[in-house]
């Protein structure tokens, strides 16, 4: 295998220093607890290729990375204690080429995606892009990108990976220039620092303060055998079955595909909390207006979501789901050291609060094609496939769900505080969802 390094230099319009956005400081505060494991956040994505030059993808990512600002951005403190993003207005990007037989491609994708992805990023110095350039018979077969989580989230890779896309297959000139009133993160920031963004929080803050005088305080189940080692654990469960069974369920209620996993996963949660109401974390993207949509950045927050289960059948949960998530998402955004002191104005840590956390990272929502009838779902079960993907040490979230594509099925994650589920808990609660979702499909109302 023949490794080489590749580079290109990038010039933007400006350099940027400016204060950092709610996003990025929400995401500092999650590294600053996770450190030195926080390479659990990174990011990852893989564009399959069909021979394209090695000299334009490098050239590619030096575009790219001159158009966002995200790409080029690191962070510092000033002396009070501020977080502030950087990006300069020139640089250099680099790119690993790694020459293989056509028959190991897979191979060495994998193996570019766990280098990566297995090392923190030096979040004042390195720029937070690693790409990798996969090479067979003299083109580039893939090209692996890994971007730290205070550049990027979920929703900011979708419109990253069309440019990309059309770049790498059509050219440069197929590459939009960004609409004049888009903003980059130091846009967003100067916004925050509004009062209408004052507002905003504001409003949170009532909000979650409410939900904190009405919600019961979310148990977490014992497990007597625990904690094991490592202390927390991840497991997968690819299911067609699910998303199929979710398809039909979105059908019949006009419900998203969202909505309805949410929901079912609730009614499994609300006996392990040991309340009717159930609390709780979702993760917000916030891309609320024509500005921020396709911002290639980090906007994750925490929105929060409370569901009383009492006296409701399956279809009614679902429906209350879709409400409760109208009203988490609509009063979700602000300023994290506000909401921060809002919880312990109420004696608690936000952490210790909302103790379930639900994360839908899938890029297509749209439901399953009908393809299978509600009937012929019993039997798919079978094919699913449930792993254990190595799981860095770290503290992490008590019970973090989280969705993702998969090729005609859907990949639920679970990572479990062993403290509280067992290696065995943690496969029953996938197989029990599952389970439900195909249960709830089959019941015709």
């Amino acid at each position: 295998m023949n490794r080489t390094l590749l580079s290109a230099e990038f010039a933007a319009e400006r350099a940027v220093r400016a204060p950092a956005t709610w996003g990025q400081l929400e995401f500092w505060l999650c590294i600053q607890k996770t450190a030195p494991h926080d390479a659990a956040f990174n990011n990852h994505s893989v564009l399959a290729l069909d021979g394209v030059d090695a000299r334009t993808c490098v050239e590619a990512l030096a575009f790219f990375t001159a158009r966002h600002e995200s790409l080029r951005t690191t962070f510092e403190t000033d002396p009070d204690g501020t977080l502030l993003q950087r990006a300069p207005q020139t640089g250099v990007v680099t790119a690993v080429r790694v020459d293989v037989p056509g028959e190991e491609v897979p191979a060495a994708t994998d193996r570019l995606v766990d280098e990566f992805m297995r090392e923190s990023f030096d979040y004042h110095d390195e720029l937070p892009v690693r790409c990798g350039l996969v090479v067979a018979d003299g083109g580039v077969r893939s090209m692996v990108l890994v971007i730290s989580h205070m550049s990027i989230d979920g929703a900011g890779w979708v419109p990253l990976m069309d440019e990309f896309t059309a770049y790498l297959t059509e050219g440069p000139e197929a590459v939009p220039p960004l609409p004049e009133d888009a903003w980059q993160p130091a846009e967003l920031a100067a916004w925050e620092a509004t009062g209408e963004a004052a507002e905003v929080t504001a409003r949170t803050v009532a909000y979650a303060s409410g939900l904190l005088r009405s919600a019961d305080l979310q148990k977490l189940p014992d497990n007597p055998d625990g904690p094991e080692s490592p202390r927390f654990l991840g497991a997968r469960l690819r299911s067609r079955a699910a998303y199929h069974a979710v398809g039909l369920i979105s059908r019949r209620t006009g419900l998203s595909t969202t909505t309805v996993i949410l929901g079912t996963v609730c009614r499994l949660i609300g006996p392990l909390a040991g309340s009717e109401v159930v609390s709780l974390s979702l993760i917000s993207r916030r891309r609320l207006n024509r500005r921020t949509r396709r911002m290639v950045g980090n906007q994750f927050q925490e929105a929060f979501f409370a569901l009383d289960l009492a006296d409701a059948s399956p279809l009614e949960v679902l429906d209350r789901t879709w409400k409760a998530t109208v009203r988490a998402y609509s009063h979700c955004g602000g300023h994290p050291i506000a909401l921060d002191r809002m919880f312990l104005d109420h004696g608690r840590k936000r952490e210790e609060t909302f103790r379930y956390c639900f994360n839908d990272r899938r890029y297509d929502h749209r439901p399953a094609p009908d393809s299978v009838p509600a009937e012929g779902l019993q039997a798919l079960p079978d094919s699913s496939e449930l792993s254990w993907p190595e799981q860095p040490d770290g503290q992490f979230d008590a019970f973090f769900l989280c969705l993702e594509d998969a090729d005609g099925a859907i990949d639920f994650r679970l990572t479990a505080d062993t403290l509280h589920f067992s290696r065995t808990a943690i496969a029953a609660f996938l197989h029990d969802l599952e389970a439900l979702l195909v249960a709830t499909a089959a019941d015709r109302p």
